[in-house]
């Protein structure tokens, strides 16, 4: 492996965008679409990057599990958790460690009403479920370019092909 392989990939760890790696690493821009494709692809290169990767991993103590739980928090997150049975809204303190977890930002307002009454309101802003769903889909190989349906009405098969 070359040290400019080896950098290649200590870029490639940085955005994990391989043109962009190409490039740091002292590839020609002309070409660097291609090259990080090509890197990307030879043996030595992917062992290197697996190395890395599990470095990081030990370094920041923060594993493949630890990711796809939170993104599970998220993703099967039940928006009445945020509420108590009455329909009022539960306070920060009070929802628990997954609902809380799936809650993006928190804004507490204080409105003044009238002379002397002070009234607060809460604002809970929750990540995008979808695109929690979608990289957990995307990680467990739950979607595919191609779907086949049954036409009912000739029960042929049709292929459709997303783009």
């Amino acid at each position: 492996m070359t040290p400019k392989q080896k950098r290649f990939c200590e870029e490639y760890l940085i955005d994990l965008n391989a043109t962009q790696s190409a490039i740091r690493a002292g590839y020609s821009k002309k070409t660097a679409d291609r090259i990080g494709t090509e890197l990307l692809g030879k043996t030595c290169v992917s062992s290197y990057l697996s190395e890395l990767i599990k470095a990081q991993q030990e370094r920041t103590e923060v594993t493949a599990d630890m990711v796809i739980k939170e993104l599970a928090k998220t993703a099967f997150s039940d928006i009445r958790k945020l509420y108590r049975a009455d329909g009022s809204l539960l306070s920060i303190q009070e929802l628990d460690i997954d609902t809380a977890a799936s809650i993006s930002s928190f804004k507490l307002k204080k409105e003044v009403v009238g002379e002397s009454e002070i009234v607060y309101t809460s604002e809970y802003k929750r990540f995008d479920k979808i695109k929690a769903l979608e990289l957990l889909g995307k990680h467990f190989n739950l979607f595919s370019d191609t779907v086949n349906t049954i036409n009912h009405q000739t029960n042929n098969t049709l292929e459709v092909k997303f783009v």
